[in-house]
């Protein structure tokens, strides 16, 4: 029987976020990787450093505005 993947992104693959991390740690080794493999890896990069800002910000206690209305002072 075979497993099914419901949602699986090239990314997300192991040995993709390994050279991703490779990548990261010693830029100079991304002339031993094909391009169809550093794409993999630059969008893998991408990931976590968004996954890395998202989660050191701080959360915020009141709600964000809609563009356009206008913010209430807190007191």
């Amino acid at each position: 029987m075979l497993r099914q993947i419901d949602s699986f992104c090239p990314i997300d693959h192991p040995e993709i976020i390994a050279i991703a991390l490779d990548i990261m740690i010693t830029p100079a080794r991304r002339m031993y990787y094909s391009a169809l493999v550093l794409e993999l890896a630059d969008a893998a990069i991408a990931r976590i450093r968004h996954e890395l800002m998202v989660a050191t910000q701080p959360d915020t206690a009141e709600p964000l505005a809609a563009p356009g209305q206008p913010t209430l002072p807190v007191n």
